[in-house]
């Protein structure tokens, strides 16, 4: 039980099946011993611990012959550290070894302590919750599981607001997530599948309140948000950024800001600009907008594009939407002005927070990555329709808004594009766009071979009104084939690490997709073998199964049978 709560912070018996089937097998052999030393005691002390000590091979040998286990083998080594220990007191006549035996039991909890702090772990929020819907899904090239937890139902607290991130810590091998109105968590999977979710205390300097009292019936407040989070530094000096809007009450108008704050544990940086609770200015953008009705939307929060990447060269890379300010659904054309950094991707040094544009002719950037390669692949919405992945370069103009594949909300052209006669103005075309639109979110590269081997250099793009993620290889600049990947839920974003794939979505759940190896579920197996010709309640390329126990042959009633 010590182990357990030190180690994972759970009782034994919610560590999994197989972890308390371990714990409870050291616990029966010790009993087992106890009461057989009880009637039976050799006089030698060795002969006594070496009794005591013989469930040990048995239990190893019943792991090494289970297929691909899942355990703790930290709670595996500190058990089995105590259980040897307890042994040592109880089976030596001479008190010297008592001690030692009592020195390690100490030394086991301390090791416990130890690798707790080690792995900068957060206390969890109610322990750790199962997966509250898990499904298989057959892909062209792999089989995958899905598994879906509920975020609202573990930190108790439900929010309608849309928007928010995660992001990878390297360096822990823990997420963070952080939620649209700025509260940050971090969370990891354990070893049996189960989310484990702790608060940071730490919350992103978004004041969407007082846009909310500013801005009464003018404006919602839950497209006033927080857009993405970045895990930066190593050491010492690590530190969390995240993009988020900002209201200036005093001007009633509002920018796009790219906050920071030192993670716990670590010394900090140069402060740039202060702000309250440590978080600091990293940058910020010009000018301020003010909110009102136009053409469009009287406040365009959603888009914000706000994507942070990091760039070969140790910029960080930004990307921000142009909020309709792109002289059609507002007067203001900022997307063309070069002294404003709205419909532009931004270069900005981590150190100093100098800036440069990097691109411009965007519209709502909202995924960016770089890949392994080298290459910058960026997803953003077009209007009505249009949505594009482009491969970036700097300095280069990629059109919007006089060119775009979209249209106008409600109607069947982009006026923009009337203001010019020929391609002027565009310099670089989307490698690959979606007609109608799929709602493009954020994309990652798949870089782990061994558990997505078959998808390795490959493009995951999250969608929201598709609900799915679209699979995409590139070659040489351009797109060979993109394939549709249902997930059923509108996908805000996505990081794919250490063997797996999460999703953050605009339900505040979490979703993390495995690849599956062995399938031992029935009816797991028949959807992905079966289900593609005979469904539960239609008939497809074969019949319908549904009651065929209890039916004659051949007799379902809307298949055509052959004679």
């Amino acid at each position: 039980m010590i182990p357990s709560a030190v180690l994972l912070g759970m009782p034994v018996w919610n560590t999994g099946a197989l972890n308390f089937a371990i714990c409870s097998a050291l616990s029966v052999a010790y009993l087992a011993t106890t009461l057989l030393s009880s009637y039976w005691r050799p006089a030698n002390a060795g002969w006594r611990l070496a009794l005591a000590l013989t469930p040990l091979p048995p239990i190893y040998l019943a792991l090494l012959l289970l297929p691909s286990p899942a355990y703790s083998r930290p709670l595996l080594v500190v058990s089995t550290l105590m259980y040897v220990a307890l042994q040592a007191m109880r089976s030596s006549p001479f008190w010297k070894y008592r001690i030692v035996g009592a020195s390690a039991i100490v030394a086991a909890g301390a090791a416990s302590a130890a690798s707790l702090l080690l792995q900068d772990k957060l206390a969890l929020l109610g322990g750790e919750q199962e997966s509250t819907a898990s499904s298989a899904l057959s892909t062209s090239h792999h089989t995958i599981k899905i598994s879906e937890f509920d975020v609202e139902s573990l930190i108790g607290a439900h929010s309608t607001a849309t928007g928010g991130g995660i992001a990878f810590d390297w360096v822990t091998q823990d997420y963070f997530l952080v939620r649209p109105h700025g509260e940050i968590y971090r969370f990891h999977f354990g070893f049996d599948g189960r989310l484990e979710l702790g608060d940071t205390g730490l919350r992103a300097p978004i004041n969407h309140e007082s846009f909310q009292a500013d801005n009464v019936g003018v404006a919602s407040a839950n497209v006033f948000r927080v857009a993405d989070v970045l895990i930066l530094g190593t050491g010492d000096d690590r530190r969390i950024l995240v993009s988020h809007h900002f209201w200036r009450s005093e001007q009633s108008c509002f920018v796009v800001r790219l906050s920071q704050h030192a993670l716990p544990g670590s010394t900090g940086t140069e402060k740039t600009t202060t702000s309250d609770e440590g978080w600091t200015t990293l940058f910020e953008t010009t000018p301020c907008l003010p909110v009102g009705l136009s053409r469009g939307t009287a406040f365009a929060g959603v888009q914000i594009g706000g994507n942070l990447e990091l760039s070969p060269t140790g910029k960080i890379l930004f990307t921000v939407g142009d909020h309709q300010f792109d002289g059609w659904y507002r007067a203001r054309n900022l997307v063309e002005d070069m002294s404003s950094e709205y419909g532009k991707v931004v270069s900005i040094d981590p150190a100093t927070g100098d800036h440069s544009i990097f691109t411009t002719g965007h519209r709502n950037p909202q995924g960016l990555v770089v890949t392994s390669g080298g290459e910058i692949w960026e997803t953003e919405h077009g209007p009505e329709g249009g949505d594009e992945l482009n491969q970036l370069s700097a300095g280069r103009n990629y059109g919007y808004p006089f060119h775009s594949l979209g249209t106008e909300y409600g109607g069947v052209t982009w006026p923009p594009g009337a203001h010019t006669d020929d391609d002027t103005a565009i310099e670089v075309s989307p490698v690959y766009a979606w007609i109608p639109s799929i709602g493009i979110s954020d994309l990652v590269e798949i870089i782990d071979s061994n558990d997505f081997p078959s998808w390795k250099g490959d493009l995951l793009i999250a969608s929201l009104r598709d609900r799915a993620v679209w699979r995409v290889r590139t070659q040489k600049g351009r797109a060979l084939f993109a394939e549709r990947i249902p997930v059923g839920r509108r996908v805000r974003d996505i990081v794919a690490a250490d063997g797996e794939i999460v999703l953050w979505t605009d339900s505040s759940t979490l979703m993390r997709i495995s690849r599956m190896v062995d399938i031992d579920d029935g009816a797991t197996l028949f959807a992905l073998r079966c289900g593609g010709c005979h469904d539960d309640n239609d008939d497809r390329i074969g019949p319908t199964l549904r009651g065929f126990r209890s039916r004659p042959v051949g007799s379902s009633p809307a298949y055509a049978y052959s004679s």
